[in-house]
């Protein structure tokens, strides 16, 4: 014996709602922690032998107004499992490194979660991406850095007005 529930919309009992299903089958989430974040205006002048966060300075969109542009930190608004994704484009033309790295690093957590490791880096238009699924429980803070340990100063190239050179997006799986 088959069932059949034939709804549009579930809502919460404040009447917000939480799930719209379109008439074509397509199932939304409008209220989905989800962010697109990106740099516009490049960072000068990165330390050596330190993590240098990315501050992404501009969103594409933030569904519930948790990334944070001054400082390029996400803040989780709910526990649950998150997927994080993000490109690097460091510019190191006026020097060479020895090693470049990327991470996520999450305060909350005991490791920080490295994406890449560059060997003998001297490229000023090299980038790098990675991703991550990780379990984050509410207030937890997520950001991108990178770690040069020998050279010059370098820079994370911000938009030319053709590019997104450097970017970093998340969402709640659930």
């Amino acid at each position: 014996m088959a069932s059949e529930l034939g709804v549009q919309t579930i809502q919460h009992t404040n009447g917000t709602d939480a799930l719209t299903i379109g008439s074509d089958g397509s199932v939304l989430t409008p209220n989905r922690p989800a962010f697109s974040a990106w740099l516009d205006v490049t960072q000068t002048g990165l330390g050596i032998n330190t993590h240098n966060t990315v501050v992404y300075d501009t969103v594409d969109f933030d569904t519930t107004s948790s990334f944070n542009t001054s400082t390029g930190v996400y803040t989780a608004p709910v526990t649950g499992i998150y997927q994080f994704s993000v490109f690097v484009n460091p510019d190191m033309s006026s020097g060479t490194a020895d090693r470049m790295w990327g991470y996520f690093r999450i305060p909350n957590k005991t490791l920080d979660y490295q994406f890449a490791h560059l060997p003998t880096y001297a490229s000023d238009r090299l980038g790098f991406s990675g991703s991550l699924i990780v379990d984050l429980t509410a207030n937890d803070t997520i950001y991108v850095t990178t770690y040069v340990n020998q050279g010059t100063t370098y820079s994370h190239n911000g938009d030319d007005g053709q590019f997104k050179y450097n970017w970093f997006t998340g969402y709640l799986i659930g």
